[in-house]
């Protein structure tokens, strides 16, 4: 399998309304397969997958996708509200209340609308959430940010060595996955422009899921005051500075 197509064809598949961010956000997924080279005014099929390649090529893609950085792409939009309810304090995680939600983060992020959120965006959003494994949906919106399904596809083909330093480690989620605590985008919240040393509620939960599942051991050391604190939820577990990853 092989052969190019040039980048005005490619386009005109791809997004016939016009809309340049649509395009660049699947060039840039397919770069990121290898699937595709950019040259010039052409784009190049660099290979051809194999069916055992398929659940590889998947996940791929969805790393791509959930790295995005282009501010108009619609999965940093949909990173920049799972940041914003990873924030908020889970008493506020109220059923039926997506107008106020949405509105709140609109105001507090100063953004107009359209670059913010609206509740049109609420159901594609929730399916974001369930694909990638980002948390779970009540009977209600808004959206858990509890990214445990995430974490145990990635942790382990991830983290090669068998232990880090619980800072070390939530540095590198941080830098994976900019959404989380710490992350580029993350970091654009009022009040987290700076790296906490006590997680989100989400973030905690998803780690203790994995401690309790034996992907990882969250270990405590002599000294607290220096570990990771994890937020304020029942679990025997209140902070870390080792993980082990379990074989």
């Amino acid at each position: 399998m092989g052969g190019s197509i040039g980048q005005a064809d490619l386009a005109q598949l791809i997004a016939p309304d016009g809309k340049g961010a649509a395009v660049e956000s699947v060039l840039r997924v397919l770069e990121h397969l290898g699937a595709v080279r950019c040259a010039g005014a052409e784009v190049r099929l660099e290979k051809a997958w194999r069916e055992g390649d398929l659940e590889e090529v998947r996940w791929k893609f969805a790393t791509g996708l959930l790295r995005a950085a282009t501010a108009e792409d619609t999965n940093v939009r949909f990173s920049r509200f799972y940041a914003w309810l990873l924030c908020r304090p889970e008493v506020t995680h109220r059923p039926g209340d997506t107008k106020d939600v949405v509105a709140d983060f609109n105001n507090e992020l100063s953004l107009a609308s359209d670059d913010g959120f609206n509740a049109e965006k609420v159901g594609p959003f929730e399916a974001w959430v369930e694909t990638f494994g980002l948390g779970w949906i009540p009977a209600g919106f808004p959206v858990q940010p509890v990214p445990t399904d995430l974490l145990a596809r990635d942790v382990p083909r991830a983290f090669k060595r068998k232990s880090m330093d619980a800072h070390a480690f939530v540095r590198e989620l941080a830098t994976r996955w900019p959404f989380l605590d710490g992350g580029a985008i993350f970091r654009m919240i009022p009040g987290h422009a700076r790296f906490d040393t006590r997680l989100t509620p989400g973030l905690s939960a998803a780690l203790r899921e994995l401690h309790d599942a034996g992907v990882v051991t969250l270990e405590t050391g002599h000294d607290v005051a220096s570990d990771v604190k994890l937020a304020d939820q029942q679990h025997s577990i209140m902070s870390f500075h080792k993980v082990v990853l379990r074989p």
